[in-house]
């Protein structure tokens, strides 16, 4: 039996503002969404807590924190992002 409820997607890439394959998969996968007026939540790690409204779409970006370590020279890794679990 199928439900008539959308399916309520979220994603958590490890890269959305910075400029590399996966980001900009990223972006795509929202905006197809964002048309498509799928729900659809992203939740990523930046220098800063915003959190934007755009149709269907909620994007949350969570302040990466001190410890944690670059992966190479445009990602960082943070440690405790776990905080952000609640």
């Amino acid at each position: 039996m199928m439900s008539e409820r959308p399916l309520r997607v979220a994603f958590f890439p490890d890269t959305y503002d910075e400029i590399d394959g996966v980001a900009n998969t990223s972006r795509q996968l929202e905006a197809f969404a964002r048309r498509h007026e799928f729900p659809f939540l992203t939740i990523h790690g930046g220098l800063d807590d915003v959190f934007e409204s755009n149709g269907s779409t909620l994007r949350m970006k969570r302040r990466r924190g001190r410890f944690g370590f670059a992966l190479d020279k445009k990602h960082d890794f943070d440690l405790a992002f776990k905080r952000h679990l609640s």
